[in-house]
This record gives structure tokens, sequence and C-alpha cells, in this order.
């Protein structure tokens, strides 16, 4: 995994957790996670995403178009991990922030359902590591267009669950499973 976070950064924990399962196999729910592509379909934030290329790889890179309410704003975006089936990081260079999606099969952290096969559904986390210094343009435009850091994390941890929620809903679609 490379990074483009500037030498001297800072990074955070693991911001704005969440996770979900998902009764889909794994395979279902890293196609539609790890297709830059795709995050129009599932994001609160992405409008469209322009991508550089094939079909989503390691060092795919994309250009992306977000909103929040009436703010809309470009960004631009590098795979920056991508290990089928397990993790997928996407790395936003003018945040100094890198998306991280984690999937594992549901079974293997004790499910306790009785479902049956642990491939049949997934536990997909997804969190957001952030380098400070932060990138000029979200430090000193965007952050503070969305009402200062907290105020804009508070909206993205609402978004990352609202994400999460409308990704299984897709992926439990009986006709995407058909497919």
């Amino acid at each position: 995994m490379t990074s483009s976070a500037p030498r001297n950064a800072r990074r955070t924990e693991h911001q704005l957790v969440s996770e979900i399962r998902i009764d889909a196999p794994v395979q279902l729910v890293w196609e539609l996670v790890s297709e830059v592509r795709n995050a129009p379909l599932w994001s609160y934030q992405a409008r469209k995403v322009v991508a550089l290329g094939g079909p989503t790889r390691l060092g795919t890179v994309s250009f992306n178009f977000n909103h929040r309410g009436p703010v809309v704003w470009p960004t631009w975006a590098r795979v920056t991990d991508f290990r089928p089936g397990e993790r997928f990081a996407n790395e936003i260079g003018m945040a100094n922030a890198r998306w991280v999606f984690e999937l594992e099969p549901a079974g293997e952290r004790g499910d306790v359902s009785g479902a049956g096969d642990p491939n049949s559904a997934t536990l997909l986390r997804e969190y957001r590591e952030t380098f400070y210094p932060r990138g000029f343009i979200a430090g000193r435009i965007i952050t503070p267009a969305m009402g200062g850091e907290t105020d804009y994390n508070r909206f993205m941890q609402v978004g990352v669950s609202e994400s999460l929620e409308k990704i299984k809903e897709i992926a439990e679609d009986p006709a995407r499973r058909s497919e």
C-alpha cells in the first residue's frame, strides 16, 4: 500500500467507524464497494465518479463530484489498497484522508444467529483515516464551508451509516443476487 500523504503528516486513528452485517456473500459486496464507479449508487455524498482506465484496481485514479445540500465540490482519489474480498482503500489527496472498507464472512466473528453457511453473509466495516495537517482545500475551504470540522464529522458519520445501509439494500436485493 502506498500513500500520497505528506511525509511529515500525522495519521489519526480510525474515524467515523461503522459496520453492518449484510446477508449476501463477500464476493457480491466486494464487487459493489471495490468498483469506484459504483459509489454514486450507494454513497451519501458522491454524485459522479469518473475513473481512468478499465475496472478498478490498485492505483486507479478517479475524479469525483461530491455534494452536501447546495454545496458541490470536486475531489480526486487513488486506490491505495486492493485485496479482493478483504480490504479496499481509496485515498482522497486533497483532503489527506483515506476511506477504507474491510470485509469478512459474517460467521468468522462468532455469529450466533444460526444462519448456516458463514459465507452467505458479510460483515462490512467502513472508516476514515485522516492525515494532519489537512490539505489546503479540505482544511481551509471545504470543511469551513460545511460548518467546521466537528459539524462536518457529524454529517460524515451519519453519511457513512447511510451508505452502509444502502450497500446492504443493494446487495440483499434478490434481483441482484440472481445476476
